[in-house]
């Protein structure tokens, strides 16, 4: 994992020059962000997965887990539109270029999220070798094809080798997840949040320098967002989950 989040600099340095690994480290960060808060709701997710799991709630999973990456995406969603504005306050003109791979690098750590779903499943299985394989190949992958495609495209390449690779991270770890349990996360429960996602990545791109249209969703995001959290802890109340 430390090869696959540092490598991407190394091979900028090495082709492009620390100006630009330093374009691409701030925005890295600012990426990161994502990940700091899907890892802090595994830490929540793990002991209600591994319950349901003892109880052999299959059906209790799939439903929960949808409604966990929907409520995600849209988390997703607002990052990845308010991210031009952050960067702007975080960073002088020059690193302003950024904002055009702010979107690879939280699809990136979307795909991440979704793989630690897998992930888990092959903890509970005991199957950690698998884990350790799919990793070493997404690194090995990412380095491919920084060295293809860095000297082709500059520095902005890397962000999307990264996305690339950890979404081969996911059909590995999903692929295998399906062969320890069939049951377990149907392909379904991807399709809406990744659409939604999809749909917020182009509307970035369309409206990069126009901050109403790109706010004026965030907050219609929010409200969404709020609602959602607000009517899952009502069910999850009457449950007693």
């Amino acid at each position: 994992m430390t090869i696959l989040n540092a490598s991407d600099k190394t091979i900028i340095t090495m082709l492009c020059g620390a100006s630009q690994t330093g374009i691409y480290s701030l925005v890295h960060n600012f990426g990161m962000i994502a990940m700091v808060i899907t890892a802090s709701l595994d830490s929540m997710w793990v002991p209600h997965f591994t319950r349901k799991m003892l109880a052999n709630d299959i059906k209790g999973i799939n439903q929960f887990s949808f409604k966990y990456i929907l409520v995600l995406a849209y988390v997703f969603v607002g990052i990845l539109l308010v991210g031009p504005e952050v960067l702007i306050v975080l960073a002088p003109a020059e690193y302003w270029e950024g904002a055009y791979i702010i979107a690879p690098f939280v699809i990136a750590s979307y795909f991440q999220f979704l793989y630690t779903l897998s992930v888990n499943a092959e903890f509970y299985y005991k199957k950690t070798k698998m884990v350790a394989k799919n990793t070493i190949v997404a690194a090995i992958l990412n380095i491919i094809l920084n060295f293809t495609f860095i000297p082709l495209f500059g520095y902005q390449a890397a962000a999307y080798t990264t996305a690339v690779s950890y979404f081969v991270s996911l059909i590995m770890h999903s692929w295998y997840c399906k062969r320890l349990n069939k049951e377990l996360f149907p392909l379904k429960i991807y399709f809406l949040p990744t659409i939604i996602i999809v749909l917020a990545t182009i509307y970035q791109y369309v409206f990069m320098y126009n901050w109403i249209a790109r706010w004026g969703m965030i907050v219609s995001i929010t409200i969404i967002l709020l609602f959602m959290g607000f009517k899952l802890f009502k069910e999850n109340r009457k449950r007693g989950e």
